[in-house]
């Protein structure tokens, strides 16, 4: 590809074994780029965190469970196969998200009017910006999947975060799927 941008560089940075990596740019054929190379001054999970940091594509098992209220408000509302499905593949996503710097692990299932579902985890980085949300994780996935076209075509989207999360999903949510 083209040199990448200062996101995407950052972003690189929080790999697993992301300082391995080739990259090879358009316009300079014949050689090899490592990530430390593009980015000399970058910092990476490790600077913040310490030894014990993960990176991104680490397993990872955020160990949510649901509580005895979330369980009762959820056999309330799921009176559908499709419910509890969107509730698994949410709490899925919130288990498996990379949020090592909020610890607020979060995830998201969308239901489409043709009952596709497409769900997404938050992806943390430590430049904050470069971070993809749950919801966007999830349209991504939507459009990849060629399903999830329009806005129009969302039918219900589920949120799975801690109670006490310091970074909350919900609100956001609230005001971008306004329409």
């Amino acid at each position: 590809s083209h040199v990448p941008c200062g996101h995407c560089r950052q972003f690189m940075c929080e790999l697993v074994k992301s300082e391995d990596m080739g990259i090879h740019i358009v316009g300079k054929e014949g050689k090899r780029f490592t990530v430390p190379e593009l980015l000399p001054m970058r910092f990476t999970p490790r600077d913040l965190i310490g030894d014990s940091a993960i990176f991104l594509f680490d397993e990872v098992d955020n160990n949510l469970v649901w509580t005895s209220e979330s369980k009762d408000l959820l056999n309330e509302a799921s009176t559908t196969d499709t419910f509890r499905a969107m509730a698994k593949e949410s709490l899925v996503e919130a288990n498996s998200s990379y949020a090592p710097y909020s610890n607020c692990p979060s995830g998201v299932c969308i239901l489409d009017v043709h009952g596709n579902l497409y769900s997404g985890s938050l992806i943390e980085s430590a430049a904050y910006n470069p971070s993809v949300s749950p919801l966007h994780s999830a349209l991504v996935n939507g459009l990849i999947k060629g399903g999830l076209e329009k806005w129009e075509e969302i039918e219900h989207v589920m949120l799975v975060e801690p109670a006490d999360a310091s970074v909350k999903h919900e609100h956001v949510l609230k005001e971008v799927l306004k329409f």
